[in-house]
Order: C-alpha cells, then structure tokens, then sequence
C-alpha cells in the first residue's frame, strides 16, 4: 500500500485544480510560509504511516529560512489543523513568499 498526502493548487479564476505534489512515507515532510497581516505562519504537512493519516500542521511560535529546495523551520511546536483519512481533503488559503497574490491549496490523503 502506497501512502501519499497529494498537494494541488486552485487555478485563480476557475474552479479547475494543478497537482504540485505528493508527499508519500518516507519522504522529508512539505512545507510553506504564510505572510499574513498579523504575521508570519508557517505550515508542515506530510504522511503518517503509523496513523495512516495524512496532516498539516501550523507552526507556533516558528521561523523558517528557505535555501535552493530546502527550507529548514524551528518550532517551539506544531498544532494539527488538519489530519486526513483515506480519501479526505483539507483547503488552504495562504500568501506565500513568492507569490503577490494568495493561493488556494488543497490538500488529500490517499491510499493506495
């Protein structure tokens, strides 16, 4: 059994969705920042196989730093916003570093 968190973003405009990525067992978990008014958050999402969950989790109280494909983030914790059964989604709307606009994230945890 193949255990993978897909990642899709929203076309703006549409209601049509672009796969970005999957995140299976094994692999380093994903994340992104989310430049918001109030601050700056910063999310992880990945696989866990012992759960048989996919999640996205939110920093608190972190800091990340972004180097070529690698972004290291320090945490004094994370707080599970979402944690997904076989087949379940969880949107995102979030203001990443390299965007001027906000983008719309679906997240879906498949196994298969």
């Amino acid at each position: 059994m193949v255990q993978r968190l897909s990642v899709e973003i929203k076309v703006p405009k549409s209601e049509d969705w672009i796969a970005l990525n999957d995140v299976k067992v094994g692999d380093r978990d994903g994340s992104l920042s989310d430049n918001q008014p109030d601050g700056r958050n910063v999310y992880i999402f990945g696989v866990d196989p012992i759960e048989n969950l996919g999640y996205i989790k939110k920093s608190e109280l972190g800091v990340d730093t972004e180097q070529a494909d690698a972004r290291v983030v320090s945490s004094l914790g994370f707080v599970t916003i979402a944690a997904l059964a076989h087949q379940e989604s969880f949107e995102l709307t979030v203001l990443p570093d390299r965007s001027p606009e906000p983008r719309h994230l679906r997240f879906t945890y498949f196994e298969d």
